[in-house]
């Protein structure tokens, strides 16, 4: 981390690492059915009962599905 001053000189802190208590990937949730309309899809999922939840993350594409990860696919964050 730097610390700034109003006219810009800086200075680094010391630097610490850290783990999460876990340190386990998150229990995965249930994508339920879309409803189809006209022109969209709606999309839902069952909510994550994890403690440290941050945010869902949907990956789309239009065609066949390319193996993540992959810059043709757009990235939607829903966070809870």
């Amino acid at each position: 981390m730097y610390v700034v001053d109003e006219i810009g000189l800086s200075a680094i802190s010391n630097e610490v690492i850290g783990t999460t208590l876990e340190n386990e990937v998150p229990e995965p949730v249930t994508l339920y059915a879309p409803w189809p309309d006209t022109t969209s899809l709606t999309l839902s999922w069952s909510q994550s009962e994890e403690d440290d939840f941050s945010a869902y993350e949907l990956f789309m594409w239009e065609q066949v599905p390319p193996a993540p990860p992959n810059p043709a696919l757009k990235r939607v964050i829903a966070r809870g």
